[in-house]
């Protein structure tokens, strides 16, 4: 299986990136597959990179990781993501989907589903000029119906959270926001 995990961190992240770093370095060489971190990005980078890798590599699958994601030690890839007939594997927070980690599996409605989610992000009316990408997937799945069809929600068992009441995952997202206050969790977590 030929895959890649992506990153995408700005300045004011990049403490959260250097704390995540060796989980993710020790998750990728486990499972040999690609990293790539783009630091110093705009909100919506994760999805260009993605378009970039399955455009230039002949990558199967693309794996995006915000860097406040702690990958377990010893991790395998879920079988579950390899083996499911859906196009996009996504984690959930309390508002639904949740843009902050994903598995996209090469198939032509995922690659058409991210260049409209890299196409409508930069255009909605907003002060800075760029819409999140958070708000620029929950804006693609309420426009665009099909669009919810095409993921499968993680579980938490595989991708756990703050709110999760589950021990055992192969990744925990901190949903860190960027608050110092989670850098002493993010250390401690095994």
């Amino acid at each position: 299986m030929n895959a890649f995990v992506i990153r995408c961190f700005n300045k004011s992240y990049e403490p959260i990136a250097n704390l995540s770093r060796s989980s993710v370095s020790d998750f990728v060489a486990k499972n040999d597959i690609g990293l790539i971190e783009s630091p110093y990005t705009g909100p919506m980078a994760k999805v260009d990179q993605a378009l970039r890798v399955f455009n230039s590599t002949s990558a199967d699958f693309v794996i995006y990781a915000d860097v406040d994601v702690i990958f377990r030690p010893n991790s395998l890839l879920a079988t579950e993501w390899l083996e499911s007939h859906k196009a996009i594997h996504i984690s959930a927070d309390l508002c639904g989907f949740c843009a902050g980690f994903w598995v996209m599996r090469r198939t032509s409605l995922a690659l058409k589903f991210l260049e409209a989610w890299n196409i409508l992000g930069p255009s909605r009316d907003k002060p800075e000029g760029r819409c999140s990408d958070q708000e620029t997937l929950q804006a693609l799945c309420k426009r665009f119906r099909w669009i919810g069809d095409l993921f499968q929600p993680i579980p938490e068992e595989l991708v756990s959270n703050p709110s999760s009441k589950l021990n055992g995952s192969i990744a925990h997202h901190f949903w860190a926001n960027g608050g110092a206050e989670y850098w002493g969790k993010m250390e401690g977590f095994k």
